[in-house]
């Protein structure tokens, strides 16, 4: 049935399979010292929605493991699931990218996540092997914090304390930084699917899909917060710390 579906709901089908096995087996870890995908020791008896952090940790895990073998069992057909839930978010992302629906917030935020979780950026933080990746997203979040707030109703961008002709100006500024700078970033990105932690993609479709009203079910993250600097801010430098 999933490979009939369009990319959006083909995305939506497969991750709301794997929720419900992380809900009941996760969190999914790797056995020390390997890449040996497992479940958790007990199944859960009764089932409720995985946290955040389940999530993350089990498709981190799930990542981990997915280019070793894998001795058969439960835990390598769960595999076999996530790994088709991962394949589902890039044809969801270049899908929703290429389509270009999403208002300059929403996208802009959505790369700053997807930046959040690129792995030759995790990687070289403390060096200058990537000082342009760096500035661009720099860059991206500072035009985006000039912009008012997603769903907020408070009056806390400096945006709208602004004398109008001057408000006008800084908001437009501010929307061609983010178009440049957004863009730039997904090119280097968009070439580079493979170096993205899977979570942060994942959550950045599902916010996306939720802010074009796609969603068939609630999402895991509300639109109450802005997706890229809720995926910045936890990850801490590791994709586990949600």
């Amino acid at each position: 049935m999933a490979s009939t579906l369009d990319p959006i709901s083909r995305f939506q089908h497969l991750l709301h399979h794997a929720k419900m096995l992380i809900a009941s087996h996760g969190p999914y870890t790797t056995y020390p010292g390997t890449t040996v995908l497992t479940r958790a020791a007990h199944a859960r008896e009764n089932i409720r929605p995985a946290s955040t952090r389940t999530l993350a940790k089990s498709f981190a895990a799930a990542q981990d493991s997915a280019s070793s073998a894998q001795p058969d069992g439960p835990a390598k057909d769960d595999l076999r699931l996530f790994q088709a839930v991962w394949e589902a978010t890039i044809r969801a992302l270049e899908k929703l990218i290429q389509d270009g629906n999403l208002d300059h917030e929403s996208f802009g935020w959505g790369i700053y996540g997807l930046s959040s979780g690129y792995l030759p950026y995790l990687a070289s933080e403390n060096s200058s092997a990537d000082d342009m990746f760096h500035s661009y997203r720099k860059r991206l979040h500072d035009a985006l914090r000039i912009l008012p707030r997603l769903n907020s109703s408070s009056n806390e961008s400096e945006t709208v304390s602004s004398p109008g002709a001057e408000r006008v100006h800084n908001l437009t500024t501010a929307r061609r930084h983010v178009h440049i700078f957004a863009n730039l970033l997904c090119q280097k990105i968009g070439g580079n699917w493979e170096n993205l932690r899977w979570w942060h993609a994942i959550a950045v479709v599902e916010r996306w899909i939720g802010k074009l009203g796609l969603a068939r079910e609630p999402v895991t993250l509300t639109m109450e917060k802005n997706v890229g600097e809720e995926l910045s801010s936890h990850d801490s430098r590791s994709p586990l710390s949600f």
